[in-house]
């Protein structure tokens, strides 16, 4: 199964930042791979994301009482495991929200060039 144009060009986008090491190129085949022991810090982060609050400038970041309240949620007691989450999830988060404004303004910036000379 191939990866959309539009996920390697974040995973490129990634890498070029230097927060993925591995290479990723149009003629990749497969997604990339979790840890299992590691699956359920990334469902976690999913739930979280979809359940965000958005205001009127777009995507609020998760914040850290989302966080311990899923934690409770799920049952994750551990303190390892709350520790993994509270450092894992808003680096995520940040990745994601980077990504989402970086879009924002490379569209502003699309749009401005459209608009017909001497409108502001």
């Amino acid at each position: 199964m191939r990866p959309d144009r539009k996920k390697l060009a974040f995973r490129k986008k990634l890498q070029e930042e230097g927060k993925v090491s591995r290479n990723f190129n149009d003629d990749a085949e497969t997604e990339a791979e979790l840890f299992p022991d590691l699956m359920w810090v990334w469902d976690t982060f999913t739930l979280l994301n979809r359940q965000r609050q958005v205001g009127a400038n777009g995507p609020q970041p998760i914040s850290v009482h989302d966080i311990r309240s899923i934690a409770e949620l799920k049952n994750v007691t551990r303190s390892d495991d709350i520790e993994l989450l509270l450092l894992a999830l808003p680096e995520l988060d940040s990745i994601v929200l980077k990504a989402h404004y970086d879009e924002v303004e490379a569209n502003m910036k699309k749009a401005q060039k459209k608009k017909p000379p001497g409108r502001k």
